[in-house]
């Protein structure tokens, strides 16, 4: 099979569906095995019982990860891929299409809805996540400016340095979104098309007039911030 070739899913059982789904095949397996170690928090959580738990992760190639009910066509520029090597997979939570790579940090939690009664409510559990996330950046000495809207973006006034997807089953959900850091916007801007869905506050504006890098993330340093953050609230 070309390996840049865009994959047909293999059946599967009704009502299944995998945590990592290749679309456009790479040869770089970092960004899918990270994505399937996020997904793997949640089962851990949800099936046997575990604490909550918080990671951050980078990848070293470019990945293009689309939300679990977008088009790839619509949303990506999928032969710009396949030219330049980059690997389009789909993740099993929401959201919308992201370009992870040098440049960007990316971070998930898996949460019991037992540890807060904000969990019972999505609106909610943005908000608690990115409060977490927000000052830990804040103690990391980034993102001055920085605030979350009630959507769960990550803006600096009108421009986004962040967003965010969720995963939610019956005891536990997983919230786990990409920061801009250092992020190649103009690279980014030719890889993804302008968003089928947008929020009012882009106003149409193109990647580069909308989006927007916090500046190196010390990842080691803001994952600490954030199991700790996580700890008060045991």
């Amino acid at each position: 099979m070309n390996g840049n070739a865009l994959q047909t899913p293999q059946t599967r059982p009704r009502g299944t569906r995998p945590s990592v789904e290749v679309l456009v095949a790479s040869s770089v397996i970092g960004c899918r095995s990270a994505l399937e170690t996020d997904f793997a928090l949640l089962d851990r959580v949800e099936e046997d019982g575990a604490p909550a738990a918080v990671r951050v992760w980078t990848c070293s190639a470019a990945t293009v990860v689309i939300g679990v009910g977008q088009d790839p066509a619509r949303e990506v520029d999928l032969e710009h891929c396949r030219c330049r090597g980059t690997g389009v997979l789909r993740r099993a939570s929401g959201g919308g299409a992201v370009v992870i790579g040098p440049g960007t940090v990316q971070y998930a939690f898996a949460l019991p809805y037992a540890l807060s009664p904000s969990l019972s409510d999505i609106g909610a559990s943005k908000l608690l996540c990115n409060s977490m996330l927000t000052n830990a950046l804040a103690r990391c000495g980034i993102g001055a400016g920085l605030h979350a809207d009630h959507g769960g973006d990550l803006r600096i006034g009108d421009r986004k340095a962040g967003g965010l997807a969720l995963r939610r089953r019956r005891r536990a959900m997983l919230l786990h979104g990409t920061i801009l850091a250092q992020a190649d916007i103009e690279e980014l801007a030719r890889t993804l098309r302008h968003p089928s869905r947008e929020p009012g506050y882009r106003s149409g504006r193109a990647h580069e007039d909308f989006l927007v890098n916090l500046g190196a993330i010390d990842e080691a340093q803001l994952e600490a911030e954030l199991a700790a953050s996580l700890q008060r609230l045991r």
